[in-house]
């Protein structure tokens, strides 16, 4: 089953967030599609696109809750008042009585003689002894009361120095998290990155079939434009496949207006059907392209001019009322090809395109 990762976006509102890229799983491949049919050429760019997406999501999944410290400090002061307080109450309850009885025991009672007397006086000694006694019991149960209170203390104190541990626990994964969250942008962001390389490198390899494309659509017209030119000088039955060839090379002008092959074959094809005025028309535009392109004194132009200049003198003798002016285009352009190569003077001399007007008074340095 083809199944879907959406990369991931940047919460940030300070980025400007792009047009994100579907990237479809199947049989360990993936796909730009829902149908699965359309496979990403950057295999290994799309595998670690979905394996970032899916690391993002497990830390959405397992992300650490945040823990909260009470505080025991303002709790831990009162139960040390209350105690305190518990115990100043319970001393000035019964405190007086054993001051009293320790710091200023009575005086012992002078030996009597009287039986009677002395009775009375081992009854009031056992008497302040069990009192005595009974303050020490006292004072006993108040300092097991005291031993309490400081082990209650104590455990409060452990508690709270645990719970501050916890906080410092706390701020550390706070820290951590944090860390966590600027890893995790900086790798968002280096998603955007690999999608945005992902989407030129798809734009790049469109571009490359493109032109392998028009390279092969301009190999073939220009074969095909060979072959019919060779054709259509053999004879007439074969200018129908000339036509052709000219209407195929017209259309690549668009791409391919600067080259030699297509605008020198478009001249040579309208000449073998005897269309002088198109050829000549179609080496102007070559010659036009080239001067925009900065090309105008190379050899390619200066063959342009060269046959320019034969095919207005091919249309010489049809052009009668023009020929003032078609004189003009010729001496023009045999100068300017002669200046710029002053060989072609011999293949003027030669060459059977200026026979209509070799005879002119006007072509005699070209002679």
């Amino acid at each position: 089953m083809c199944r879907l990762r959406q990369a991931v976006k940047v919460r940030s509102a300070s980025q400007v967030r792009k047009k994100m890229v579907e990237i479809y799983s199947k049989d360990g491949k993936f796909f730009k599609n829902k149908a699965c049919t359309s496979e990403f050429s950057d295999q290994e760019t799309a595998a670690i696109l979905w394996k970032l997406n899916q690391t993002f999501e497990n830390a959405d999944k397992y992300r650490l809750p945040r823990i909260g410290a009470k505080p025991v400090k303002f709790l831990l002061a009162i139960i040390i008042i209350v105690s305190l307080a518990f115990v100043v109450s319970s001393a000035l309850h019964w405190w007086p009585d054993l001051f009293a009885r320790f710091v200023h025991a009575p005086p012992l009672e002078p030996p009597t003689t009287s039986p009677q007397q002395a009775e009375q006086a081992m009854t009031e000694a056992v008497k302040n002894y069990s009192e005595r006694i009974s303050d020490l019991e006292k004072l006993v149960s108040l300092l097991l009361a005291l031993s309490a209170f400081y082990t209650v203390a104590l455990g409060l104190s452990s508690w709270a120095s645990v719970q501050a541990n916890l906080q410092q626990a706390e701020k550390w994964i706070q820290a951590q998290q944090a860390i966590m969250k600027e890893t995790r942008e900086q790798s968002q962001i280096a998603v955007e990155k690999l999608e945005e390389l992902l989407v030129q490198h798809q734009s790049g390899v469109s571009k490359i079939e493109s032109k392998i494309e028009d390279e092969i659509t301009y190999a073939r017209r220009i074969t095909g434009a060979s072959a019919s030119l060779a054709l259509a000088l053999v004879g007439p039955s074969y200018t129908d496949d000339a036509r052709t060839a000219i209407k195929l090379l017209s259309e690549l002008k668009s791409k391919y207006g600067t080259d030699r092959n297509t605008n020198i074959y478009l001249g040579r094809l309208n000449k073998a059907l005897k269309q002088y005025a198109t050829a000549a028309e179609a080496m102007s535009d070559f010659i036009r392209q080239k001067e925009a392109a900065n090309a105008g004194h190379d050899d390619d132009t200066v063959d342009a001019y060269y046959n320019r200049a034969c095919y207005n003198s091919l249309f010489w003798l049809a052009s009668a009322p023009n020929r003032g002016e078609l004189q003009v285009k010729i001496l023009s352009d045999l100068q300017r090809c002669t200046l710029l190569n002053p060989s072609l003077k011999a293949d003027i001399r030669g060459d059977s395109d200026f026979d209509p007007v070799r005879t002119e008074t006007w072509f005699a340095p070209f002679r």
